[in-house]
């Protein structure tokens, strides 16, 4: 049977509100609800506007009183590192409507164990906050990526999801390293759970063979030195462990998924903005994480003649993940699309 996408070109709330209505009709929402979205990096303007997911939100109250708006902690530093400076971009850009809940705590570090028993991963580490959540709606931008080509609805639930040692696992194999700059300040010996950083010659020393990669003195250090060896996996392999995080993510949860095709930039959310390089094509929402992006996909290269602007623009394949996602049963690329 073909998953159902619902699917209209104008973006505002008449629109937003009858899709929601539409996707009722496959999923209903009940008990405790994440709103899962991306609050935007200071610096960034492109992400789903917090007026957009208002409409999203107010919608959800109307079926559950138990639901709130969240996001997790980033791998790299910045004013999405800890939930306390998460929460201040987040009511900076506009998302004040609503409880704001960072689902991994203050340092990236509260997870939950999913045993998945798949081929990169034997156990996922998903942030805590999203364990005892019934249903997920996820409100995703959907736009171009470094490593995995581009992002939507299944890059949400995998890196948006994680803890950050879960996010360090599926950028790479290796553990973080220092730059020159450290002040020998002792800061990450004495936060580091597996004693695997020492001080020598006035200077940290992370001992590998130690380090258990929960990537938590990335967020800790002072001086921002400490860093991430993002070159320590291939694209191909970041986007099946990716896959992997995704499929623990939604393990005994419901979704409903929106993905909004528009501002379409080569870079993420993350960053600050960085270039339009394509038409927009309209908001989706659908029950099928992979049908929703290989839909947004293929809508967006119709809008921009038959061309994916996201390989013109020199990204990865990031059909990949979907496919991948697909063999593990998140979903199918067999879909229909009904316009409303």
């Amino acid at each position: 049977m073909k998953s159902k996408i619902y699917y209209s070109e104008n973006i505002g709330a008449s629109s937003i509100k009858k899709l929601f209505s539409k996707v009722l009709q496959l999923q209903d929402i009940k008990g405790k609800t994440a709103l899962k979205t991306h609050f935007g990096e200071k610096g960034q303007t492109r992400y789903v506007r917090p007026e957009h997911v208002k409409i999203i939100y107010d919608l959800i109250k109307e079926k559950t009183s138990d639901c709130f708006l969240s996001d997790t902690n980033t791998l790299y530093r910045g004013m999405r590192t800890n939930a306390t400076d998460h929460k201040k971009i987040a009511i900076e850009h506009g998302f004040d409507f609503a409880p704001i809940v960072i689902a991994d705590g203050e340092e990236g570090n509260e997870y939950y164990k999913v045993n998945i028993n798949k081929k990169h991963f034997e156990d996922a580490y998903i942030a805590k906050g999203y364990e005892d959540v019934d249903t997920f709606v996820v409100v995703s931008h959907f736009k171009g990526h470094i490593l995995h080509g581009f992002g939507g609805a299944l890059k949400n639930l995998s890196m948006g999801c994680a803890s950050r040692a879960g996010k360090l696992a599926m950028h790479s194999k290796i553990s973080p390293y220092l730059k020159e700059g450290c002040t020998a300040c002792g800061t990450c010996v004495k936060k580091c759970p597996a004693d695997a950083i020492r001080i020598e010659n006035n200077t940290a020393v992370i001992e590998n063979e130690k380090c258990i990669g929960c990537a938590e003195c990335i967020a800790i250090c002072p001086e921002g030195v400490i860093k991430v060896p993002f070159d320590g996996a291939s694209s191909f392999e970041a986007i099946e462990r990716s896959a992997e995080y995704a499929y623990a993510a939604v393990q005994g949860k419901k979704g409903i998924y929106f993905n909004f095709i528009n501002n379409i930039t080569r870079l993420c959310d993350c960053i600050s903005d960085s270039e339009i390089i394509g038409k927009d094509a309209g908001i989706i929402a659908g029950t099928d994480p992979v049908a929703m992006d290989w839909a947004a996909y293929e809508l967006l290269k119709e809008k921009n003649n038959g061309v994916d602007v996201f390989r013109r623009a020199g990204n990865p394949d990031g059909t990949l993940i979907m496919k991948y996602a697909e063999e593990l049963g998140m979903g199918s690329s067999d879909y229909e699309i009904e316009r409303v």
